[in-house]
């Protein structure tokens, strides 16, 4: 059955270990699998709550947090073993999608010189899948931006799907 796997897995590596983080949407729960090396052996967690199509970020002041939502996305800061949201700890929805059709989801979140970057897919109606960015100075301050791709590259006019970005060894 579609939408019942597992979906927009978040692979992070952090202080000499390997995450990833993903939901089942099925049992509507959420993965966690944490290695030392990327061939395993992977130790399996739950994160306490359902964060749908979740992105981890581990931040330079040691607090870790989970984007996460579908047309309306979260961040949430979980405890430092990444257990359960963290009480008294940032919980705050950051972008609510409008338009018609599929709102984001699929969030891939980054820290790059000092700042916050969101990408999401929606699929408006009327449209193909596209891709948006969003960036913010704080991670509870105000988000702003836009869609920057929406191409069906020549697959089916279906729109690019979630995705995240990478750096190259010249630092772009």
């Amino acid at each position: 059955n579609y939408g019942k796997g597992m979906w927009a897995a978040s692979l992070r590596y952090h202080e000499g270990k390997f995450y990833v983080a993903f939901v089942s949407h099925g049992r509507q729960d959420t993965h966690l699998f944490i290695a030392d090396d990327i061939c395993g052996p992977w130790e399996h967690r739950h994160i306490g709550e359902y964060f749908h199509d979740c992105s981890l970020l581990f931040d330079d002041d040691g607090k870790v947090y989970i984007f996460h939502g579908n047309r309306e996305i979260f961040v949430t800061e979980l405890e430092a073993d990444l257990s359960r949201p963290k009480a008294g700890g940032v919980n705050k929805k950051i972008l609510s999608d409008k338009c018609e059709g599929l709102g984001y989801e699929g969030s891939h979140t980054y820290k790059i010189n000092g700042r916050y970057y969101l990408f999401n897919i929606h699929w408006p109606a009327g449209s193909i899948r596209t891709e948006s960015c969003f960036t913010a100075e704080k991670i509870d301050g105000e988000w702003t931006g836009k869609d920057v791709v929406c191409n069906d590259m020549n697959f089916h006019n279906q729109g690019v799907a979630q995705g995240g970005i990478v750096q190259d060894a010249a630092g772009n």
